[in-house]
């Protein structure tokens, strides 16, 4: 029997459904992991694994980070991975976006965050475990799409 980089090891991944989580979640698992998936719905792409729970509910909802990972030491004995791959994109322009609409994209993204990275830290912490923590960002960082962040519209002009 092959021995996997993973074995044995569990991780949680926020937004695992769909994209670059769905692919982590697979290369976790073929890899010897378990996983439980946090994300707002089930793709279904993981039912029948029986290394995937999938836990849905919004990252930025407090309790759910605690749920993941209770969920995670509930189903599989321990937790010691948790990848932050969760976000939400702003899709207005500066002058048309709604204060809602923003305070969405930072609960998600800065806040969501902030409390899976507090909930994997405290069980590291009080279980005398280590832990490894990965964060995903946005390429659009480097490259933003035009209208997918809140920025002056490229074909309007506008002044104060």
């Amino acid at each position: 029997m092959t021995v996997g980089r993973f074995d044995g090891q569990v991780a949680i991944v926020t937004g695992g459904s769909n994209g670059i989580g769905r692919a982590i979640t697979q290369a976790f698992t073929e890899a010897g992991g378990s996983v439980v998936v946090c994300d707002l719905v089930d793709s279904g792409y993981f039912a029948g694994q029986p290394a995937v729970v999938t836990l849905t509910g919004d990252v930025a909802a407090p309790g759910l980070a605690q749920a993941a990972v209770n969920a995670a030491i509930d189903r599989f004995g321990r937790v010691d991975v948790l990848v932050n791959d969760a976000a939400s994109y702003p899709d207005g322009l500066l002058l048309e976006m709604t204060p809602q609409d923003w305070d969405k994209v930072f609960a998600v993204n800065v806040t969501g965050s902030f409390m899976m990275m507090q909930a994997f830290a405290r069980h590291c912490v009080t279980a005398g475990t280590p832990g490894a923590i990965v964060s995903i960002s946005t390429g659009s960082v480097r490259s933003p799409r035009p209208g997918g962040a809140p920025t002056r519209p490229r074909r309007r002009r506008w002044r104060p």
